[in-house]
């Protein structure tokens, strides 16, 4: 928005659509924003317990924050001193027809519909909801919101007012007045602290966002995804499936005296899960057994002498 400024002449609906939203949202009387506000705020204070009057006087500071910054945009982009180049300004324009037609309807609602619905939706003794929401007697809230002190109710207009009244005062009043904020000390610190928002954003970055970062990359990235999880996964299945496809196309030597053995070193494989199956004998006759095994680990040695002999010629 410092960016903006003097766009009134330019963007006159805009401006009308922004002031009755801001208007609006600040609780003006007799605007939506008005009604919805108060109800919330009054049903808070009206349960008298701790925690409602919390809720009651921090709704009633934020419509103290609301008004004053709503005000400001206002000032901001549409009255203060343009800080756009000639260029940007010169291509200003307002939105399409449609969207125009949309803020116009808006601007409609933010003005009447609260006045017109208020006792349709939430006013004492409305039907509107009829049984769909039960509510207990005991939380009927809005009764005692009905009939509390009229002072409580003029409370949060009050400091709506009083944000307004203090935004124009800031900004269309003291705004030429800058350079006493930027020559004392005090006044430039606490400006400063205000701009950088309270250096809430830098607290949160470096105490959460930052740490949280770094532990995600160096705890589940790099020792679990890419480091437990890719070692024990798919890379070692990709290695293993790497080393197995080498070591059997070892086999494939083109010779016909690799592949009888090969073809002799399965009929023997064959016979002896037949012969274990059929004859339990089998299973306890050592000497067959050694003479199979020996037969096995000859016929390996020869094939895997003969891999390499091709391999080196």
């Amino acid at each position: 928005m410092r960016k903006m400024g003097g766009l009134v002449k330019l963007l006159p609906l805009t401006y009308v659509a922004i002031l009755v939203g801001s208007l609006s949202l600040t609780g003006f009387p007799f605007l939506t924003g008005f009604y919805s506000k108060e109800v919330i705020l009054e049903v808070a204070f009206s349960k008298y317990s701790v925690d409602g009057f919390f809720i009651y006087w921090l709704g009633t500071f934020a419509a103290f924050i609301t008004s004053f910054y709503s005000i400001r945009l206002a000032y901001l982009v549409f009255f203060a001193k343009s800080n756009s180049p000639a260029k940007a300004v010169s291509l200003s324009h307002e939105s399409s027809y449609f969207i125009s037609y949309v803020l116009a309807i808006l601007g409609f609602l933010s003005i009447f519909i609260g006045f017109i619905f208020k006792d349709l939706f939430i006013g004492l003794g409305s039907d509107f909801f009829d049984n769909s929401i039960f509510q207990l007697a005991s939380h009927a809230s809005i009764l005692n919101a009905e009939f509390l002190d009229y002072n409580y109710k003029l409370i949060p207009l009050y400091f709506s007012f009083a944000g307004v009244f203090f935004s124009l005062f800031v900004y269309f009043v003291g705004y030429s007045y800058t350079m006493v904020v930027m020559t004392n000390r005090l006044l430039y610190n606490i400006y400063f602290f205000l701009v950088k928002k309270w250096y809430f954003d830098l607290i949160y970055n470096n105490i959460f966002i930052f740490n949280i970062l770094n532990l995600s990359y160096t705890l589940t990235f790099k020792l679990i995804d890419r480091g437990f999880i890719e070692f024990f996964g798919p890379l070692s299945i990709v290695r293993l499936v790497n080393k197995l496809s080498a070591s059997f196309s070892s086999f494939q030597t083109g010779f016909m005296y690799n592949y009888i053995f090969i073809i002799l070193l399965g009929i023997i494989l064959f016979l002896k899960l037949i012969l274990s199956i059929f004859l339990v004998e089998l299973r306890y006759d050592s000497a067959l057994n050694f003479k199979l095994l020996t037969c096995i680990i000859c016929t390996i040695i020869f094939l895997n002498f003969s891999a390499d002999k091709l391999n080196n010629k």
